[in-house]
């Protein structure tokens, strides 16, 4: 895949989460970050495509980095609120980039390398997937959420991050393994259909802790109506000696105004 293909998925990845979080500046000021990161980002994939395999990794790293510091720049989230949401980033931006590399890949074999159909599909591609990604994350993904994040979730979604990362590139680090393909279509197959797996894993998994704590608040919403209910019937069978009470009470008033006798009314008293 082009560098900057994958640069340009990265930072538009994290552009979906800038866009409905609560930033820490302005619009205007959010741009200026948010370009300049793009231009740091682009030239350090670009500049770093040719490196040994050893320094593949570290530099996907660093590109990994940049995305965290750009949603830590932007976002008025703490640290680890962040890297959940870069989490989720990282692994749309590689499905982003391995379906949009495959699309064009079969498309400039079949139609020839064209740049407008080339501009066509990236733009194409890359609109659909993040606009789908956003419709989808934003009403499971919110500032409510965030609030009650614990590092077991935390831990979590960075465990299928890097299992779908690992097993999307395994073709690209190691060759000659059993799970690895060989052709260089073979290759795009398994590293979309890896990518698109690990960002539906992520979706699911969201999903999963959207229903424990929506079941969680229910439980408390029950807990509470319940003790207003005993609340209530301790407050009415209250309610219901006292008007008995008062019922005798009166009975007794009217008995000793009828008392004649002063000795029996003592008494009474």
């Amino acid at each position: 895949i082009p560098r900057i293909y994958t640069a340009i998925a990265e930072m538009m990845s994290c552009l979906i989460f800038i866009t409905y979080f609560e930033r820490r500046f302005s619009i205007f000021k959010t741009g200026l970050i948010f370009a300049g990161f793009s231009v740091v980002n682009a030239a350090f994939l670009i500049n770093t495509g040719d490196v040994p395999l050893a320094w593949w990794i570290p530099c996907m790293l660093g590109a990994f980095y940049m995305m965290y510091a750009l949603l830590y720049s932007t976002l008025d989230l703490k640290g680890m609120k962040v890297a959940y949401i870069c989490a989720i980033a990282i692994l749309l931006s590689e499905f982003t980039a391995s379906l949009e590399w495959q699309i064009q890949y079969f498309l400039m074999k079949t139609r020839g390398d064209k740049i407008e159909i080339n501009l066509l599909v990236f733009t194409a591609v890359t609109t659909v997937v993040l606009v789908a990604a956003r419709k989808l994350f934003k009403p499971i993904l919110n500032d409510e959420y965030l609030k009650e994040l614990t590092v077991k979730e935390l831990a979590s979604a960075g465990f299928i991050v890097i299992i779908a990362f690992s097993l999307s590139n395994l073709s690209f680090v190691i060759k000659d393994n059993p799970f690895s393909g060989q052709e260089a279509v073979d290759i795009g197959i398994i590293r979309t259909l890896v990518d698109f797996g690990g960002v539906a894993a992520l979706f699911a998994f969201q999903l999963h802790l959207n229903d424990i704590r929506n079941a969680r608040e229910l439980l408390v919403i029950q807990n509470m109506l319940r003790s207003q209910y005993e609340q209530y019937r301790y407050y009415q069978s209250s309610m219901e000696l006292v008007n008995i009470k008062y019922h005798d009470l009166k009975h007794q008033i009217t008995g000793l105004r009828a008392e004649t006798d002063k000795k029996k009314r003592r008494e009474w008293l």
